[in-house]
């Protein structure tokens, strides 16, 4: 199973901005973790399969959004120990 994070633009294209596939634990645990979003939002969070098939997908609040970046460690903090 893989995490993928997408920003999606004003004519509603999206882009990858992150990924996560490292445990399994924890990729289900972070999916059941984030409620859906009520406000507006760019960011939306898709769960995909083993075979990269989309099985289901939320917006995510800026909150949670900049607290999976921190968690995958996006910005290679936890090996810079900063």
């Amino acid at each position: 199973m893989k995490l993928k994070i997408y920003f999606k633009t004003s004519n509603n294209k999206g882009f990858e901005i992150a990924s996560y596939q490292e445990h399994y634990e924890t990729i289900v645990a972070q999916w059941l973790s984030l409620g859906r979003t009520l406000e507006s939002s760019s960011f939306f969070l898709v769960l995909y399969d083993d075979d990269g098939k989309c099985v289901d997908a939320k917006y995510l609040s800026k909150n949670n959004f900049s607290r999976l970046l921190i968690e995958w460690d996006c910005f290679g903090l936890k090996e810079s120990n900063e």
